[in-house]
This record gives structure tokens, C-alpha cells and sequence, in this order.
């Protein structure tokens, strides 16, 4: 997975924003869990695009907007992705799609 990040503000007070994200693998797809301490749930959106398998985070505090666009791997569905925000943690969950599951073979 990678990641392109942009922040502007058109404020005279600058804010720092350590943007920091961990991934992690199951057996169920990837967790994304980004800090985005300082931003308030309802000014943050996640969107995604199938046709290129990325999302998009898009933050807003006073007059500085922060954008981070995640490129994922195929086998993720991001059609059934779900996204919680607690204490300036976003996790982001992603399955994998149905026919990229590995399935056990019972051996008779």
C-alpha cells in the first residue's frame, strides 16, 4: 500500500498535523488505522474509487484541509469497507473479495 498526502491552509494560524498510518493483515483483509488527532469525526470523510482500488481521506479544521489517497491491492473489495473514528484514530476496515479468500480443501 502507498500514499499521497497534501495539506493546505489559507489561515495565518498554521496547525501541526503528524499524519501517521499502520496497516494490518488478517485472515478477514487490511485495517488501516490512521491518527488524526484535532480532527472532529464529522470533518472527516473517507471516499473510494473501484476503478483504480484507492481511497481517499479528506480532513477539514478551521480553514486547513488535509487529503491522503491510499492505493490498495485488487483483492481487497472496498465496496463492503467500514470506517470508525475514537480518541483521533481512524480504522478503516477492507475485506478481501469473496474469490480471493482462501478456501480449505477437505482431504478424504
Amino acid at each position: 500500500m502507498y500514499t499521497t498526502s497534501t495539506y493546505t491552509t489559507n489561515s495565518s494560524q498554521n496547525f501541526l498535523l503528524r499524519n501517521h498510518y499502520t496497516t494490518s493483515i488478517t485472515d478477514e483483509g487490511t485495517e488501516v488505522t490512521v491518527a488524526l488527532a484535532g480532527f472532529a469525526k464529522n470533518n472527516v470523510g473517507v471516499t473510494y474509487t473501484e476503478s483504480n482500488s484507492s481511497f481517499k481521506i479528506e480532513a477539514n479544521k478551521g480553514s486547513g484541509k488535509f487529503e491522503e489517497t491510499y492505493n490498495v491491492c485488487e483483492s481487497l473489495d472496498l465496496t463492503k469497507a467500514t470506517a470508525a473514528m475514537q480518541n483521533g484514530e481512524l480504522k478503516i476496515k477492507i475485506p478481501y473479495k469473496q474469490s480471493t479468500k482462501p478456501r480449505v480443501i477437505k482431504i478424504e
